[in-house]
Order: C-alpha cells, then sequence, then structure tokens
C-alpha cells in the first residue's frame, strides 16, 4: 500500500518493516540459518503478491515463459506458504481469483494483474482450474472465514469453475 509519507531514514524503514511483519518474530527453529531463511522467503513471497489498489485484490507474479503472471500452479504455492502468517493477503490473492480473473477471463488460464488471461488459446487445463479451488478450501479450513468463502461472488465461480471443467473433453481420448 502507499506510504502516507516517504521513509526518511533506515530507523523510520526498520519501524515501518517491524510493523508490517510482526508475525515473523514467533517464527524460530532450532537452526538460526534455517530462521532466518523462513523468515526471508515468507518476505519474497509477500513480494511476489502485489496489492492492486483499491480492488482488494493481490494477483501473484510468476515467470511463466514469456511475461509475468499469475499461473495458479505457481502462485497457490506462494500464496500457501504465507497462509499463517499474512492470512489477509492471501484473502485478497483468492479474491484475484474469484471476483476478478476467472469471472473476466474464464477457467484453467493464467492472468495478468488486470484479470485478463494472455494465453494465446483456450489452455483449459484442469490443473489451472483446480488450484484455485484447493487454495480456497486451504484458506478456508486455516481461517474459517465463512464470510469469503461462501459469499455469493466467490459461490458464483466456483460454480463456473464446476461447469466448464466437466464440459472439457479431448477429441482423440475423450478424457
Amino acid at each position: 500500500p502507499p506510504a502516507a509519507a516517504p521513509l526518511r531514514s533506515l530507523q523510520e524503514a526498520e519501524r515501518a518493516w517491524r510493523a508490517e511483519w510482526p508475525c515473523l518474530e514467533p517464527l524460530a527453529v532450532p537452526d538460526l540459518a534455517l530462521t532466518a531463511a523462513l523468515k526471508r522467503a515468507a518476505v519474497y513471497s509477500a513480494s511476489l503478491l502485489p496489492i492492486v489498489d483499491a480492488t482488494g485484490t493481490a494477483p501473484g507474479m510468476s515467470d511463466h515463459m514469456e511475461w509475468p503472471v499469475d499461473c495458479a500452479r505457481d502462485c497457490c504455492h506462494v500464496a500457501e506458504s504465507l497462509l499463517f502468517l499474512k492470512p489477509d493477503l492471501v484473502r485478497r490473492h483468492l479474491a484475484f481469483y474469484f471476483h476478478e480473473a476467472i469471472p473476466r477471463a474464464g477457467v484453467g488460464k493464467s492472468y495478468v494483474p488486470s484479470g485478463e488471461t494472455r494465453g494465446h488459446s483456450d489452455a483449459r487445463l484442469l490443473d489451472l482450474a483446480a488450484y484455485p479451488l484447493w487454495h480456497l478450501w486451504r484458506y478456508w479450513k486455516a481461517t474459517g472465514d465463512d464470510e469469503f468463502a461462501a459469499s455469493p461472488q466467490v459461490r458464483e465461480t466456483v460454480d463456473r469453475i464446476l461447469r466448464e471443467t466437466l464440459l472439457w473433453r479431448h477429441e482423440r481420448t475423450g478424457l
């Protein structure tokens, strides 16, 4: 989110960072190097989920072939790594799928932050369609957030995913 005022010193930057990441303080394992690596990995994961101002969404960014897109296989795992540290950011990532990307561009694709697909053909990959459902279920199990998970817009997108994937058939194999 945009800062209220530019930071003028390293001390201000450190205070701002600590205010953003209090959830990392209790994160510790017996191996101090592993603890440091886990904390760095969490911050890196969060950097891959940029918040889109005024939308309540956070698309994931993964290097997928030619351009950075939100590819469900990659970005769901990135968001999953933050599930217990930054559940609100995970909710924003789910909002990107269920409120923006899938309603705008369809099921089983990769998306740019505007929610549009950049695929040249209808990929219709079952795992890309299934990952948002798995991601939603994991989020709900961890948080119990019925308000989001059972909201009409999310339910409508879940129904769309199920309806569309049931129609997919390969011409030669019938699968």
